[in-house]
């Protein structure tokens, strides 16, 4: 089954919170960061600085707002951690206040998080990484944040462009900062620049994935696996979450490649089953899984079951509308069985889509350019064509849709309809996609409601060649 969405990039329903006992997660650090914060509070206040007095009462506010979320106080512990944020003031510069209100920040994101406030979230974990940039927590939960907020938005370039630009300045600002002597767990400034470079390779590569670019995905990943392991917890545990996704991202290339050498080597079959195969694995990339179903759509079509190649055809447009190798192989399969006016439609669509693409392309990128320009010429010419066909009113070849030859018997034509009517039901089609938590509804209603509309339409016309088919008055 194919998800519309990535339930992996959810906001987990308990963020690890700092300094936080009760929490299971990071025990370990959460209880020195306590006894830090209690023996401030118990030992008098010897200076009478005002450092020390704000530096107090943010950590009074931080456990308060610890203990709250614990209980799951949301709200009460978001305004505990704005109580303790506002505690320090705005030209305080001392390590152990900047220190104090990092954590504020970063647990008000965790907070924000449970609360389904993934932009506010975002902007507290930018603010604790700019406070600390070595301060690993903040800018991976900041990364899953920003694949949740992606992913509702589709704006995966974006994001690729903006962890490409930062990434330097990103390196020389946490260097600056150990120099500093305000990361204390920093032992040398090759490990520290791995902080930001970590992530951002795993956004880059998490961004590509879902745009379908699995090679490219893959490339950075293995740059993450080559970086020496983190010395904490949370850089080995991300170092051993892209392994994990690494292996995925091999699997599906794989077996896409082994469909692909299959096809060409004229065992279509065989190229159906590493698709299908491909398609069970994967969950997430839409793009990915559109290229998939075009490509089982093309062995499909070389089998002569050209109804099934039609279905994973509108299965991959509703999955990437801007796919324009799917749209025009459906309007070649529908131009196969005489449906000269959804071949028009999808001809229709297809121009449309090119024309946009080359105004969407700077002038520069001339090689692409003059590839579209060429497709779009020839989608003119089919569209005038198909036009022309359309107006001779030629009936469907009923027996090509069903799969069968025009000398096949009653029963054959019974059998060919009973299992069509079966694998193309419209209940059936809309179950390929599995809907999760972080999709948007909008987003998931326009999906189903293309994919059962196209299915619809494909199995009344299974049925309309069943009925003529097996009158022999109308054949």
């Amino acid at each position: 089954m194919f998800s519309v969405a990535s339930n992996s990039m959810q906001s987990d329903a308990s963020q690890t919170l700092e300094g936080t006992p009760s929490v299971s997660q990071s025990v370990d650090d959460n209880k020195q960061e306590t006894n830090e914060t209690q023996k401030v509070v118990k030992e008098p206040i010897a200076t009478g600085s005002a450092s020390v007095v704000a530096q107090e009462a943010c950590e009074k506010w931080r456990i308060r707002g610890n203990q709250a979320y614990a209980n799951g106080l949301l709200s009460k512990a978001e305004e505990y951690y704005i109580r303790g944020i506002n505690s320090i003031p705005s030209n305080e510069t001392s390590g152990s206040c900047m220190r104090a209100l990092m954590l504020c920040y970063s647990n008000r994101a965790a907070t924000r998080m449970s609360l389904g406030r993934m932009r506010e979230a975002l902007s507290d974990c930018m603010a604790a990484a700019a406070i600390d940039p070595s301060f690993l927590r903040a800018q991976v939960r900041a990364a899953k944040i920003s694949l949740v907020v992606i992913d509702n938005l589709r704006r995966y370039e974006e994001v690729i462009q903006f962890c490409e630009q930062t990434l330097d300045l990103a390196e020389r600002n946490t260097v600056s900062c150990s120099a500093d002597g305000q990361s204390k767990n920093v032992n040398n400034s090759e490990q520290v620049k791995c902080y930001p470079r970590l992530w951002r390779w795993r956004l880059i590569s998490k961004s590509n994935f879902y745009l379908g670019k699995l090679e490219e995905a893959l490339d950075l990943l293995k740059k993450h696996e080559q970086v020496e392991p983190i010395v904490d917890r949370y850089g080995k545990k991300s170092l051993d979450s892209a392994s994990s996704f690494a292996r995925i991202v091999r699997e599906l290339l794989r077996l896409k490649a082994a469909g692909n050498e299959a096809f060409q080597a004229g065992r279509y079959s065989e190229a159906v089953e590493h698709y299908t195969s491909a398609l069970s694995c994967n969950s997430e990339s839409r793009s990915f899984a559109a290229v998939c179903f075009c490509n089982r759509a093309a062995a499909y079509q070389a089998l002569g079951q050209i109804t099934d190649a039609i279905a994973d055809c509108s299965l991959a447009i509703a999955l990437d509308a801007s796919y324009p190798k799917a749209i025009s192989r459906r309007a070649t399969l529908h131009e196969m069985i005489r449906d000269y006016g959804q071949a028009a439609n999808d001809l229709r669509r297809l121009i449309s889509l090119l024309e946009k693409q080359i105004q969407e392309n700077p002038p520069g990128v001339s090689g692409k350019l003059t590839s579209i320009s060429s497709d779009l010429n020839r989608a003119r010419i089919r569209f005038s064509h198909v036009e022309d066909e359309a107006r001779k009113d030629i009936p469907l070849d009923m027996y090509l849709i069903l799969g069968i030859e025009s000398s096949s018997s009653a029963a054959d034509v019974k059998k060919a309809y009973r299992k069509a009517a079966l694998r193309h039901h419209p209940d059936k089609a809309s179950q390929l996609l599995v809907r999760t938590d972080n999709v948007d509804d909008a987003l998931w209603r326009e999906l189903a409601d293309e994919v059962h509309r196209d299915a619809d339409r494909l199995f009344k016309m299974i049925g309309e060649a069943y009925t003529i088919l097996s009158d022999p008055s109308k054949v």
